[in-house]
């Protein structure tokens, strides 16, 4: 509940008028200049926002544009030849670069448009002489309300200041919702004409957990709304009281919760919020937004730091999982009609021996300093996971040669995110020692629905019987084989799944460190056997409408306090203004 605050994109003004011969060399310094302090800008807002990985890799990209002889070049040859003023041919030249990539189809191309887009408001804002919006001026208590916002406009704000999010574009799984959870943000994306409809400072109510935004609201709706904070501020502080407990349901049954982390400087608050170990560590930070890939030193120097902090819990630390949307500026790849079906994960690994060896080397040389557990991604087949171990194995023969230790029992495991893996799961298991479920991707592939997509996001659901018969087939399957299996997904960091998730027989959940203790909670205060009733129920429920519907029923019934915002919520769908 705040005051709104609206993020206007107006559109600047770019003049137009002609130079004299005497004049080209000013503008160009004009350029030079504006390029410099454009630069100068975004490194302060990336010092800022350190600790938020993806968004430091994002800003790190926009100076590496910024700094490319490349665009300098090409705008002062415009200047020159055009005898156009510095801001005419930047906006020129930065248009021109726009419609080459809105022409490409790879989903990477299109976010380094966003990224030219962001630049193109920095630079012309400079050159005219215009400051960029600030958000350290936002006043307490704010909901900021925008077309749109970037992830790192999202790092920047303030969480004593605001405490809502309302944009007109994005999904549930865009980056800029995702980094507002982390956050602990209440955000709700893809509400249509919301900046047309709000002034600054009209009285908003963002209601996160039902995808409702209250505008200019009643008295009542106040209270109501204002009733709903207070429980829910108090449930997190009783939920972190009881974060160091273990997870163990009240019938015995126990179930691991961990984080899915980037840095090793994460793990003292994944401990604080009651996470004992990492359930997955990203490894592509490292290799993104570079002109070269790290070696092995550098690797073996992430890893070390990320075991250490963490023991003597577990580490699970996921191979390179680069292609798709993750591309490289290093890595020359070819266009791909559908980059989300082709060279990514374990395929890109395998494809470039060389580069897979050298992250291999550097965590096997890293394993004595923790408990470490290698996770390939995106596996398909059987046949790549021999060649991962057949991989592995060479490296071995490698360090014994070199007299370099490592550790000898190291546990591997694969990533399940397709309908190939889940159908080959009972064969894949008596590859490798854990199945870890990824739901981000399995949830797309399954039920084939691009969740980028806004126009389809609300297809989009864990709750598919789909997607749970999926899941179950894969804990059978490991059960079988005496295996444990992990939910590392989204799906795993939402309270409404927990009790189906338990019931489906997950042995551990990996989520962000926000979500843990209230899946803690109610796992906690949850019986294992009734659980598994409920999964047993949902597995032969036709609809999502069905599952959803029974879900939301029982859980509202059993955790009232828990669930009580999301009364009336009937699952995904479009977000609601009232």
């Amino acid at each position: 509940m705040g005051a709104a605050y609206v993020v206007q994109r107006e559109g600047l003004i770019v003049p137009e008028y002609e130079i004299r011969g005497a004049q080209v060399d000013f503008e160009i310094e004009r350029l030079r200049a504006s390029i410099e302090v454009s630069v100068a800008q975004i490194e302060r807002i990336e010092r800022g926002v350190r600790h938020v990985e993806m968004v430091g890799a994002i800003l790190q990209t926009q100076v590496a544009i910024l700094r490319d002889q490349m665009l300098l070049d090409d705008v002062s040859r415009r200047i020159r030849e055009e005898r156009k003023n510095a801001e005419w041919a930047v906006r020129d030249e930065l248009r021109h670069l726009e419609r080459l990539f809105a022409a490409m189809e790879d989903p990477y191309i299109r976010e380094r448009r966003a990224d030219l887009d962001f630049i193109a408001r920095r630079l012309l804002s400079n050159l005219l002489g215009r400051a960029p919006r600030r958000f350290d001026e936002i006043a307490a208590p704010a909901v900021v309300v925008a077309h749109d916002l970037s992830p790192a406009e999202t790092a920047q704000l303030d969480r004593d200041r605001v405490v809502g999010i309302v944009t007109e574009t994005g999904a549930r799984t865009s980056h800029a919702a995702i980094m507002a959870n982390s956050l602990g943000i209440p955000a709700v994306v893809g509400v249509a004409s919301i900046v047309a409809s709000v002034r600054d400072g009209d009285a908003v109510v963002v209601e996160g957990s039902t995808g409702r935004v209250h505008l200019r609201p009643d008295e009542a709706t106040r209270r109501m709304a204002s009733a709903r904070a207070h429980r829910y501020a108090r449930r997190e502080r009783e939920m972190l009281r009881a974060a160091d407990l273990p997870c163990e349901t009240r019938d015995g049954h126990r179930i691991e919760i961990l984080g899915n982390i980037e840095r090793s400087d994460e793990v003292p608050r994944l401990r604080e919020r009651g996470g004992r170990g990492v359930g997955l560590f990203r490894t592509e930070f490292l290799y993104l937004n570079r002109s070269a890939p790290p070696d092995e030193a550098e690797q073996l120097r992430h890893y070390r730091a990320v075991l250490r902090a963490a023991r003597p819990d577990p580490v699970v630390i996921r191979t390179l999982d680069l292609g798709g949307d993750k591309l490289a500026s290093w890595l020359h790849v070819r266009d791909e009609m559908n980059p989300a079906l082709g060279m990514r994960g374990i395929r890109r690994s395998l494809a470039d021996r060389s580069l897979f060896r050298t992250q291999l080397r550097a965590l096997l040389r890293a394993s004595p300093d923790g408990r470490l557990r290698i996770l390939l991604p995106l596996v398909t087949g059987v046949s790549e996971v021999r060649e991962a171990r057949a991989c592995l194995d060479e490296v071995r023969s490698e360090l014994e040669l070199e007299g370099r230790p490592y550790a000898p029992d190291l546990e591997i495991g694969v990533m399940v995110e397709t309908p190939a893996a889940v159908t080959l799961s009972d064969i894949l298991v008596r590859e490798v020692d854990f199945l870890s479920v990824g739901t981000n991707d399995l949830i797309q592939y399954t039920i084939a629905v691009d969740r980028s997509n806004e126009h389809v996001a609300y297809l989009y659901t864990a709750l598919h019987p789909a997607v749970l018969r999926a899941i179950w087939k894969v804990v059978d399957s490991a059960h079988r084989a005496g295996a444990a299996v992990c939910v590392c997904g989204e799906m795993a960091g939402d309270p409404i799944n927990s009790l189906v998730l338990l019931g489906l027989g997950v042995d551990e959940l990996s989520m962000n460190p926000h979500a843990i203790p209230a899946v803690k909670q109610i796992l906690r205060a949850s019986n294992f056997e009734s659980a598994r009733a409920l999964a047993a129920e949902l597995r032969q429920l036709p609809t999502v409408a069905d599952v959803t519907d029974r879900v939301h029923k029982v859980m509202q019934q059993r955790f009232p306090e828990a669930f009580a915002a999301r009364a009336g919520s009937q699952g995904p769908g479009p977000a609601d203004l009232c």
